[in-house]
């Protein structure tokens, strides 16, 4: 699997033998569920009009503007889910997570009403507050609202789904660790090293915290490649620094004519904004349409 979702499409015919077997590779990998009846031998004449190749959340966006506009499209997930990174899992029984979605209030507004999403049962519960930064001394800084406000909306639940009666699921996203530590990969001690650093970080603002764990897993970069399939584990992948924001990314169009990227490492990047997947079906319906595309 790798790191940004391609889209291949009819009538921008691939001109690369190499990208075209690729193709029917995954084809070949994916689970019959998703795949279904697509076993066409001659890549010049699909049976549909766009592959979406990984059904992560911007592969499924740019997947629904192309179908909207009429084209035929099949979308290939190697997984026994949708989703992609962001999808929700049951963790332990009873308690369920989204592992790499720490944040979902930056999902586009256009992408939401386009796609009718709240029609389906979406929704965004809007906290009252920006953030809360607290200092080992004991000092914080607070968004918006008062102390006492704040302490009052983070114990409110939303969604009382995700944990059984009385209990809570908590989720810790750090940053930075390097997908291939200096002094050998990954195993279960430097896990464990990890998992004790947290809990101590997280027991000097909440005293009690590590006696309300009840259970917790740990996914280092490699863990996260190897589950969802992202290249070192990056969420963005790309990493989201000056030299490569906006027209620096990768490019919607690939190369290779008719193949198309609308992962996170395309503008605007990462976090769940469904805009790169907006952004690449717009390339692909004007490139079809012989136009400049509109971007979000």
């Amino acid at each position: 699997m790798i790191a940004m979702t391609v889209v291949r499409c009819r009538g921008l015919m691939a001109e690369c033998a190499v990208v075209a077997s690729w193709i029917k590779e995954c084809v070949r990998r994916c689970p019959r569920s998703w795949s279904t009846d697509w076993v066409g031998d001659e890549m010049a004449d699909p049976e549909y009009d766009a592959i979406i190749v990984g059904a992560g959340h911007n592969g499924l966006v740019a997947a629904s503007y192309l179908a909207a506009e009429g084209l035929k499209v099949l979308v290939l997930e190697r997984l026994r889910r949708v989703g992609g990174a962001i999808a929700t899992e049951e963790v332990f029984p009873g308690f369920h997570v989204p592992y790499c979605a720490y944040i979902c209030h930056m999902l586009h507004g256009k992408v939401i009403d386009d796609l009718e999403l709240r029609k389906h049962g979406f929704d965004l519960y809007h906290m009252k507050w920006s953030y809360f930064q607290p200092f080992f001394d004991g000092g914080h800084i607070i968004g918006w609202r008062t102390t006492q406000e704040l302490y009052r909306e983070i114990r409110t639940v939303y969604d009382r789904s995700l944990a059984p009666p009385g209990m809570h699921v908590m989720s810790s996203w750090s940053l930075y660790y390097p997908a291939h530590p200096k002094d050998g990969p990954w195993d279960a001690a430097k896990k464990q090293e990890l998992i004790e650093l947290h809990l101590e970080i997280l027991s000097q603002f909440a005293p009690n915290f590590r006696e309300c764990v009840q259970d917790l897993t740990l996914e280092t970069p490699a863990d996260i490649e190897r589950r969802i399939g992202m290249t070192d584990g990056c969420i963005r992948h790309l990493d989201v620094t000056p030299q490569q924001y906006f027209s620096r990314r990768m490019p919607y169009r690939a190369p290779v004519r008719g193949l198309y990227l609308c992962g996170s490492g395309t503008h605007p990047g990462g976090e769940l904004s469904g805009a790169p997947g907006h952004n690449c079906a717009r390339a692909i319906l004007r490139d079809l349409e012989g136009k400049a595309e509109d971007r979000v």
